[in-house]
């Protein structure tokens, strides 16, 4: 049941952000592992929620049916050189990045009454 219901907040996220497939079916992408060389294989479907269906180079090598559900933005061109870490928050809600700013600016006000006290 809760996976059902983050399915459906990130295909509401993904409608309310227009975010749109970079890539079509039979397509060849790259995305990150947590270490090591990156992921690559085919788009085989354009799921809800901003997610691409791709079959592993090594599950086709294998003959599996197995498919992961990659995020748009974290799928590239395969070759195609790694984007700075970023441009990865890009991504990110709105009202996320509203928050950060939000706590930055009362960060950056603290620091300047701290210093303000303690210089003469």
């Amino acid at each position: 049941m809760l996976a059902e219901r983050l399915d459906a907040l990130q295909i509401r996220w993904a409608a309310d952000n227009e975010v749109h497939a970079r890539f079509r079916v039979g397509d060849r992408v790259a995305w990150p592992k947590v270490r090591g060389q990156d992921n690559i294989g085919t788009v085989m479907a354009i799921e809800p929620g901003g997610r691409y269906s791709v079959m592993h180079d090594s599950a086709a090598a294998s003959g599996s049916s197995m498919r992961f559900l990659v995020d748009f933005e974290a799928c590239r061109a395969e070759g195609e050189p790694v984007a700075s870490s970023l441009s990865s928050l890009k991504g990110l809600p709105r009202k996320v990045w509203a928050a950060i700013s939000a706590l930055l600016a009362l960060e950056a006000m603290d620091f300047t009454m701290r210093v303000g006290l303690l210089l003469p």
